[in-house]
C-alpha cells in the first residue's frame, strides 16, 4: 500500500520508450517517457483531478503534445508560423525552445522575476511575451538564480538554458539508478509491463 506522499508506479516498454506511470492517492497522475537506449527523459506530463472529481487534461512539462487536427470536427488548424514553446532538457541544463521567432538576438530580453519566481521572455518589438516557472525547482523549494540563466538564437528558434542545481542533478542521478536497476532486473522489450512499485 502506498504512503500518503509516495505514488504507485507502473512501467511499460513501448515503441523504444520506457513509460513510467505514477499515481498519487489524490488521483494526480504523472507519466514520464524515457528513451530505452539513452535513458534520456523525453516526456513528462501531469493530469490533476478537476474540482468536480473528474480527470483533467494532460499538461506537458517536458516534450510537446502530439499534434492532432480532425478536419471533420475542427474548423481551424493552428498556423505553422505561430511560436511554439516547449521544454527539452540536457543532462546538466533545463532547456526551452521557442520556435518560429525570426527576430535577431538583440530583440530578446530573458530575465528572472524574483517576486513570482518565474522566467520572463520579452521582445523589444512587443511581438512575443511569455512567463514560465521551473516545476522541478518549485517541487524542491529552490529559488531561481539569474546567474544560471542564458539564452541564444539561431534558425528562428530562441534557446533558453538554466543550469541545473546540484540537488536536481542528485535527484536525477537517483532516478537513473532506479531505472538502471529495473532494467537489470528485467531488461525491457517492447510490450513488457513492469510490476507496480511503492
Amino acid at each position: 500500500m502506498a504512503s500518503a506522499n509516495k505514488p504507485t508506479q507502473t512501467a511499460i516498454v513501448s515503441g523504444g520508450r520506457r513509460k513510467v506511470h505514477s499515481t498519487w492517492p489524490d488521483h494526480t497522475e504523472m507519466v514520464e517517457e524515457y528513451d530505452v537506449q539513452t535513458e534520456e527523459l523525453l516526456v513528462r506530463k501531469w493530469k490533476r483531478p478537476t474540482a468536480l472529481g473528474g480527470g483533467g487534461e494532460w499538461e506537458f512539462e517536458i516534450g510537446e503534445p502530439p499534434k492532432s487536427f480532425n478536419p471533420d470536427q475542427d474548423l481551424l488548424a493552428p498556423s505553422n508560423e505561430n511560436p511554439i514553446f516547449l521544454r527539452k532538457d540536457t543532462a546538466d541544463k533545463f532547456q526551452w525552445r521557442v520556435r518560429n521567432l525570426p527576430y535577431p538576438l538583440e530583440v530578446y530580453d530573458v530575465s528572472v522575476d524574483h517576486e513570482k519566481q518565474q522566467i520572463v521572455i520579452r521582445t523589444s518589438n512587443k511581438k512575443y511575451f511569455k512567463r514560465f516557472d521551473i516545476p522541478d525547482l518549485n517541487r524542491l523549494q529552490l529559488r531561481l538564480d539569474p546567474t544560471k540563466l542564458t539564452f541564444s538564437h539561431a534558425n528562428n528558434t530562441l534557446l533558453i538554458s538554466y543550469q541545473k542545481p546540484p540537488l536536481v542533478l542528485q535527484e536525477e542521478t537517483e532516478k537513473k539508478k532506479q531505472l538502471a536497476k529495473a532494467k537489470q532486473e528485467k531488461p525491457g522489450k517492447d510490450g513488457d509491463v513492469e510490476c507496480a512499485q511503492q
